[in-house]
């Protein structure tokens, strides 16, 4: 008991340096993700802007 009293200590010291460097990752990584999400989203709705533009176009040409 008293040999693996002091390595929970310090296991126990290194905890939440450990754990906040975690959660930073964490928070990095859904931030990234998050964006990603978020370009592809754009990247859709202009992608469907512009097949309606030319679905127009070509309606218009076809008419």
């Amino acid at each position: 008991m008293d040999v693996r009293e002091p390595m929970w200590i310090h296991s126990q010291n290194h905890c939440p340096i450990l754990y906040n460097i975690n959660t930073l990752y964490y928070t990095l990584y859904y931030i990234i993700i998050y964006y990603i999400m978020y370009c592809i989203i754009i990247i859709i709705v202009k992608m469907s802007r512009i097949s309606r533009i030319l679905c127009h176009e070509v309606e218009y040409l076809a008419g």
